[in-house]
Order: C-alpha cells, then structure tokens, then sequence
C-alpha cells in the first residue's frame, strides 16, 4: 500500500486481537479498544481445529499455541460408561489441539506490537464513516478510522445500534458449566458423555489438568445458589471418574453460562466503514467447537482482503465470503446441539443408535469441508 490508513478494533478478545494482529501485518495502523483494565479472557478449554490452526500459523503465533496445547482425543459414551465413539489415537480423523483460552489470549497479547491495545477505554460512539469516540484514563478521545471492527461480543453494541432491524441473539436451551481442575489430574481418555438432555466432556490440558463442561436442558436465568454442587448431583449417577473430576475443581473456579446463538439470516455483515467480526457477527453454539475458530478465520480473512484493495471492495469481498460460511455454521452447530441436548428416550436412542453405528469417517464429512479452510491468497504477509 502507498499510504498507511487506520484501523479502529472495538474488543480486545481472541477475535479482537487477531483482528489487530491480522490488519497490523497488512500494513494498517491499528488501535484496539478494550473495555477492561486488565485485558484477559475467562473461560476455560478452547478447541482448536484445523482451520483455526491454519489461521493462527498465518498470523505466526502458531508455535506460541502449538507449544501450549495437547491433543484432544476421545469419544462419547452413555452414562454408564460404555463407548458409543471411540476414536482411534493413533489415527484420528483430523487433528484437534485443546488449550486454555487464557494462554491463547495471552499468545495473541503477546503477539501485538506495543502500543496497539488500549486497555480500560470505554466507546461511546461509533459512526458509519468510521468515526470512534471514547474515554480513556479520565479524557475523551476522538478518532477517524478507515475501517472500525466491531468484536465486541454477542451482545455487540454496534451491532445493536446499526443493525436496529436484527433480531439479534436468542436463548438455545441449554445452560452449561465449565471448570479446570486445581491441580493435574489422573484422568486416562477425554471423551463425552451423552445422557437425556445433558452432557458431560472432559480432556486433559497440557499441564495436566482437567478442563470439564457440562450441559443442562433448563429454563433460561435458571440460577442455583451453590453451581458446584448442582453439577456433582445432575450427574452423581453418571459413570467414574465425571464428579470427581467436579470434586477436584474449586467450587469458585466452576463458571455457568447460558448458552445463545444468534437468530438468522444477519443482512450483511458491514455497514459503512463498519465490520462485525467473531461473535458479534455470528454467536453459536459450542457443539462444532467453531466459536472461536471462525473469529479467527474472520481475522484472518479480512486482514488479507484489506491488505491492498480498495477498503469497499475489501468489505464487499469480506461479507461475501464470511457471511455464508458462518450462517450456515450458526445453523449446523444449533441443530448438533438440539441432537446432543435431545431430551426424549425416542431421540436420545436413536442419537446414540447412530454413534454406534456411522463409522467414524462417515460421520465427520459434514465437518471435514469446514475444517479444510485456508486463509485468502496465502498467508499474511508484512508490508
């Protein structure tokens, strides 16, 4: 590019920051604003697949992660214990890295060139002609951007406020906790377990310990007063070692979140020199284990459009490959939790029928195509 142009990121999350990082390296001159005083991320295990592997190595943070993640392997059994899916480790149909969101959080940090993320900065304002007004350490800032990227979460604030049509997100029906053991835990293989309307996984971090989640059909703002002991009695019955691996975890380290997918079709995903990325372009269900992987890919995909185009045409081409792909994820992942959340004996038994019975080459077709992704015209390339 003949001219540096400016770049306003509106979140300093995983999306957030690999968007930084991705414009950064285009040879944009890059501002990302997080609410926060201390940006970080809460949560616990984060899947990383193929695609989203691909993403991370054309942003060269790859070996960072690589070094920080385990494999994550498994199936899914009943809640007796008996296996419906057992999948090879020695030959698994793809591979899958398991890593702590707040290492991968940390990567992406660390990755930032200094001075790129403003931390505690509060928006105001943000324009469809890309101008952005703030508040940081007690003064108002004001900024003209070429292009603002709004990650700023499912409940985006900018996309309520240019996308007022939008339906926007709605409860999927299931609530889930998540949690990490305190200390490195004995456990032998990562599998899920699928019962009546709940499930529970467990894989092994890198250090050892044991990130869990556990899901819940219930009535949306459904609260318990001790979370922690909820899940050791909804799944008491379930097979070894499940609520020992609860047991193991302080009760204030266990998280709950209900879970919200966003309504579709979003009409496009700009509006001016404004651009929604991550979950405030496409919220879903965890069930793929594609949240994530598609902020990265948004990344990712629009740091290499914008590189050298004219910026309309960049976010013409950015709509018109991302909003397809994620809408249609958005879709598969809700209807893989309906299946995995299934409440009925009639569809929980023909779930588990069906696990029993699809090879697993077979089963993992829909998800192979999606996986396959690779970032627009190579790799990103400092300019």
């Amino acid at each position: 590019m003949s001219e540096s142009r400016r770049a306003v990121v509106v979140g300093g999350g995983i999306g957030g920051l690999a968007a930084g990082l991705a414009l950064g390296r285009a040879g944009w001159d890059v501002t990302v604003l997080e609410r926060d005083d201390t940006p970080g991320e809460i949560g616990a295990g984060i899947s990383l697949w193929p695609n989203a592997l691909a993403a991370l190595d054309a942003l060269d943070v790859w070996p960072d992660i690589a070094s920080a993640a385990t494999m994550q392997l498994g199936g899914a059994r009943r809640p007796d214990g008996r296996w419906l899916i057992n999948v090879d480790g020695d030959d698994p149909p793809f591979t899958v890295l398991l890593v702590h969101r707040a290492q991968l959080h940390q990567n992406l940090m660390a990755a930032l060139p200094d001075g790129v993320m403003v931390a505690g900065a509060t928006v105001r304002a943000v324009t469809l002609d890309g101008h952005v007004s703030y508040d940081h350490a007690g003064q108002s800032v004001e900024v003209s951007a070429d292009l603002v990227v709004a990650a700023d979460g499912l409940r985006s604030g900018i996309r309520r406020e240019w996308w007022p049509e939008y339906a926007g997100e709605r409860y999927a029906g299931f609530t889930a906790w998540r949690g990490v053991t305190d200390e490195p835990f004995p456990l032998d293989a990562g599998s899920e377990t699928w019962g009546r309307g709940s499930v529970f996984g467990a894989t092994i971090l890198l250090d050892g310990r044991v990130y869990w989640f556990a899901t819940a059909n219930l009535a949306e703002d459904t609260r318990f007063d001790d979370e922690h002991a909820e899940v050791l009695r909804r799944f008491a019955t379930w097979h070894d070692p499940l609520t020992d691996v609860v047991r193991a975890t302080s009760p204030s380290a266990v998280l709950r979140h209900d879970i919200f997918t966003l309504t579709t079709p979003l009409p496009e995903l700009r509006r001016g020199r404004i651009v929604l990325l991550g979950d405030a372009a496409h919220a879903m269900t965890p069930n793929l284990g594609q949240g994530a992987c598609q902020a990265l890919e948004d990344a990712v995909t629009l740091g290499a459009l914008a590189g050298s185009r004219d910026i309309d045409a960049a976010l013409e081409a950015y709509d018109s490959e991302r909003r397809p792909r994620t809408q249609r994820l958005v879709t598969m992942s809700e209807r893989a939790g309906r299946m995995a959340q299934a409440q009925s004996p009639a569809l929980a038994g023909m779930r588990n029928l069906l696990a029993r019975l699809v090879p697993i080459g077979v089963a993992s077709r829909p998800i192979a195509k999606t996986i396959a992704w690779r970032p627009p015209e190579g790799r990103l390339e400092q300019r």
